[in-house]
């Protein structure tokens, strides 16, 4: 019994060093704009350290923004698109989830899209990829 009990505690140290060892994401903000008109823009969120980015680009008249987790814990949050009237939704994002958004707006290409992703989790990883 004694040894089983050493083996348990033995194989939870070995898991949770494993684990620790992932390197989380950094928080990394870059644009790619394609002159046919098709282009992304990546960012992530990190909590703890912000519980919000706010990210601005040049885009489309279609914007499909994707929040993936990569956390092993659900998150929960808000998104603010500031370009359109009543931008606001919430979104809520199992283990390794994701989900997407389309924003749409008329106008002269390109348009001018900014978005403020927050979050109300503890911890958080998530990833945003906006495509147009």
């Amino acid at each position: 019994m004694k040894y089983r009990t050493l083996l348990l505690i033995a194989i939870v140290l070995t898991l949770c060093l494993l684990i620790m060892s992932f390197e989380p994401p950094r928080l990394k903000s870059s644009s790619l704009e394609n002159n046919d008109e098709h282009g992304s823009y990546t960012t992530s969120l990190i909590n703890p350290e912000n519980s919000s980015i706010d990210f601005s680009f040049n885009g489309g008249q279609v914007v499909n923004l994707t929040l993936t987790n990569s956390n092993i814990l659900g998150v929960g949050g808000s998104i603010s698109c500031h370009t359109i009237f009543d931008g606001d939704s919430s979104y809520w994002l199992p283990p390794m989830g994701s989900t997407t958004k389309r924003y749409d707006m008329f106008g002269t290409t390109p348009i001018w899209w900014r978005f403020t992703v927050s979050t109300i989790s503890d911890a958080a990883i998530i990833n945003i990829v906006a495509k147009w």
